[in-house]
């Protein structure tokens, strides 16, 4: 469901949800933050539980470490007792899974696209936009590059390493040679262009950044 929102929306409502956990102090509040984005995992994006548990768990390992600092090195003014560490620990997860949503309900591509509507140079946005997609195929690439210096042998571990880090170099300028081409060919300018889909802001954005502040306005209100 959220997929289908504007990526403009998203964007502000994560930013909002940020700055918001970042403000509320008390551990009552996070625990709400983040029971509601609980249920929005489950519920809008239909995340399993499990699939949710273990997105939390690298969240939770962190904020441990939160909780062990406020029990074994607070003070006065942030407290000496594990409860203490409670609140951080909780802001941690609402960061994660605050994250985690809105990376899994917008695709890189709409979100370049958001940018560039707000101002971004297009070719900046395609830069990003080609860099992010690449980033993930230089695991392989190094991984096909180790295995083939360890077929071919007579080679140290320094030596191999060092060889790997030349070849994924020039695999790399030759992926660029191939997107600057890519960027010239569309003519990539900060001149006027048209768009083949446009992203429109709709009504049904609006409400889900109203609705989705509720909690937030909700919480500030008590504090206040």
């Amino acid at each position: 469901m959220l997929a289908k929102r504007h990526a403009g929306a998203k964007l502000a409502l994560a930013l909002l949800w940020l700055v918001g956990a970042t403000w509320v102090a008390s551990w009552q509040g996070q625990a709400i933050l983040l029971g509601t984005l609980v249920g929005a995992a489950l519920v809008l994006e239909r995340v399993t539980p499990w699939k949710l548990l273990k997105t939390l768990v690298p969240f939770a390992l962190f904020g441990v470490g939160f909780l062990w600092t406020h029990a074994l090195f607070g003070n006065e003014a942030v407290g000496g007792d594990l409860y203490s560490g409670v609140t951080p620990f909780l802001r941690t997860l609402v960061f994660g899974l605050t994250s985690f949503l809105f990376v899994r309900a917008t695709p890189p591509s709409k979100l370049v696209r958001c940018l560039i509507d707000w101002g971004l140079s297009p070719r900046v946005g395609f830069a990003v936009s080609a860099v992010y997609q690449l980033l993930p195929g230089l695991t392989e690439d190094m991984r096909s590059l180790r295995l083939a210096l360890r077929l071919r042998g007579g080679m140290g571990f320094f030596a191999r390493e060092g060889a790997v880090l030349l070849g994924l170099l020039a695999l790399t300028i030759r992926k660029s040679a191939r997107l600057s081409v890519a960027m010239a060919a569309r003519g990539l300018d900060n001149t006027p262009r048209s768009w083949l889909v446009e992203q429109r802001w709709r009504l049904a954005d609006s409400l889900t950044l109203a609705v989705g502040i509720i909690p937030l306005i909700t919480i500030f209100a008590r504090l206040l």
